[in-house]
């Protein structure tokens, strides 16, 4: 196997983490197992939070909530994120077409 020296570079002791095999490993925001990658409990919590707060209050209020034109965005992008880490998710896939719908049917109300 090959390591960061054989390629001429050095790794930085203050920066390096030795995992033990049955250790969480959080990689850069990302919990990676054996076979598979995730995004942390707490943050897929939050996200799915204000998404339940989105469907259920509408997306008007979340918006004048936060007082922030772009919290839809916000959300969508989050959890656009969180499908490219688990693609398979159908709690992700259905949720943003919810979203999606529901931002398009505001945007239409505001039209007329």
């Amino acid at each position: 196997m090959m390591n960061i020296e054989d390629e001429g570079f050095l790794a930085n002791p203050d920066k390096t983490i030795e995992y033990s095999a049955n250790q969480r490993k959080l990689i850069t925001g990302i919990v990676v197992k054996k076979d598979s990658i995730r995004l942390p409990k707490d943050f897929r919590r939050e996200v799915k939070q204000q998404a339940h707060f989105i469907l259920k209050f509408g997306i008007l209020d979340q918006v004048k909530r936060y007082n922030d034109i772009f919290y839809i965005d916000r959300i969508l992008g989050r959890l656009s994120y969180w499908k490219q880490i688990e693609p398979e998710n159908q709690y992700v896939s259905n949720t943003i077409k919810k979203i999606n719908w529901m931002y398009n049917e505001a945007l239409q109300t505001n039209q007329e």
